[in-house]
């Protein structure tokens, strides 16, 4: 984020347009084998799992299709 910020400051003035994209909570091979480690009693994973899409804005994971098609 500080690196998207200083250069759309340094070359916004000269008709750059810098944006970032930032994913929360997607479901990916990664995360349905993190999702698999939580089925195994490991309390503190699924407090770190509830907590975590707890804050999510939507309240749900995202698909990867939707941070493809912010990027197209």
């Amino acid at each position: 984020m500080a690196l998207t910020r200083a250069l759309a400051k340094e070359y916004g003035q000269q008709g750059f347009r810098i944006n970032a994209i930032i994913p929360g909570g997607i479901i990916t091979s990664g995360t349905k084998n993190k999702a698999k480690e939580i089925l195994k009693p490991n309390f503190s994973l699924i407090k770190s799992g509830i907590d975590f899409k707890a804050r999510l804005p939507l309240g749900r994971f995202g698909q990867p299709d939707e941070v493809a098609l912010i990027a197209s």
